[in-house]
């Protein structure tokens, strides 16, 4: 059985991060087509980024992160300290142009690894360019085209996806357009979901 997984994420949570991995470790068990949709969390911030620290007043992100870091090493993923929030709109296009030429999975794993292993402002025109090379994009083409409007409406047709399935937050993960899980809970838990949508498919499956 296929799955089709639509799954609402931005480059600066954590947990769409770890949602990586998830998805990773359950293309070794099920049959999966996954659909990354770039959904913008905190749109206008500066660009030179903001604090977490005044993101977050009175939370300790230290605290907050280092679960993330524990479970991101479980799935074979580098997470460091964090310490800026990051505009992603730019981001957020350039992956939609990675999409266009078969580099999705490649590039957006790259960007993760930019702002949570490296620190990187991924805002910055020069940071997704060495991130497109990477990922073996022609960075200069991409530069050029995500300055249209054409990826910023795949955006917006991103965020009417979302009102569809009433996302309010990220990682939302939409199983068959019939299913949907929020944040990057367990694996068991997925894997438990598409055990039960396969059980119940089969049971009723009519001969």
């Amino acid at each position: 059985m296929k799955y089709n997984i639509k799954i609402f994420s931005d480059f600066t949570c954590p947990f769409c991060y770890l949602g990586k991995g998830i998805v990773r470790e359950l293309k070794k068990n099920f049959i999966i087509e996954d659909e990354w949709l770039g959904f913008e969390v905190n749109p206008g911030i500066p660009e030179d980024g903001i604090p977490l620290s005044q993101y977050f007043k009175g939370l300790d992100t230290k605290d907050v992160l280092t679960p993330l870091k524990k479970r991101a090493k479980q799935f074979g993923l580098p997470f460091h300290d964090v310490e800026y929030l990051y505009d992603t709109s730019l981001a957020l296009k350039a992956a939609e142009y990675a999409k266009e030429q078969h580099k999705y999975d490649e590039f957006s794993l790259e960007v993760f690894k930019a702002y949570f292993s490296d620190g990187l402002n991924i805002s910055k025109e020069e940071v997704l360019k060495e991130i497109a090379e990477k990922a073996g994009l022609d960075s200069t083409e991409m530069l050029i085209k995500i300055e249209t409007d054409e990826y910023q409406r795949k955006i917006d047709e991103n965020q009417n996806k979302a009102s569809i399935h009433n996302v309010q937050s990220v990682p939302t993960f939409i199983i068959n357009d019939e299913y949907k899980l929020t944040g990057a809970q367990p694996l068991e838990v997925f894997e438990g979901l598409l055990l039960e949508i396969y059980n119940n498919k089969a049971f009723n499956k009519k001969d």
